[in-house]
């Protein structure tokens, strides 16, 4: 999923939109280069997700790159702008409108961030169990045993 949306964004910081030479309000550079950037990280992160077998690494990352989405959504809100461009200028060829492509967006958005921490969370969790002391079962029967003829 992230390799799709950072196509989008690569394909609307190429486009000839008007509203790409204007200034994202959060970071005050065009939205051309704000697209391009952001599709740059997340093929990183994909690409980092895809090629490694760390799994805490995969999580933390999708948690970090979901965090820094969230972040971008409550400062646009704060400043006014209640429609996230997410995909830039492609979303004008999708056959849905606007609020729809938003809730999609915001659907996929929770998805990666509840997974992402609830994995963060397992894995935290699994590496601190208690491990479990094998014996031999010659020795668990004689414990039994003894405490069978007392």
């Amino acid at each position: 999923m992230l390799i799709l949306t950072a196509a989008a964004k690569f394909v609307s910081s190429a486009g000839s939109a008007p509203i790409l030479d204007h200034d994202a309000p959060l970071f005050m550079l065009p939205y051309r280069y704000v697209f391009f950037g952001v599709g740059l990280i997340e093929v990183i992160v994909a690409g980092i997700c895809v090629f490694t077998k760390n799994m805490r690494v995969q999580c933390g990352l999708l948690g970090w790159l979901a965090t820094q989405f969230v972040a971008y959504r409550i400062g646009s809100r704060w400043l006014g702008v209640h429609y996230c461009g997410c995909l830039g200028t492609v979303t004008d060829a999708l056959p849905i409108g606007e609020e729809a492509t938003n809730a999609l967006l915001a659907v996929f958005l929770c998805y990666l961030l509840i997974g992402s921490y609830t994995s963060c969370l397992l894995l935290y969790l699994q590496g601190r169990r208690i491990p479990q002391i094998s014996l031999p079962l010659s020795q668990i029967n004689a414990k039994v045993d003894v405490r069978a003829s007392h």
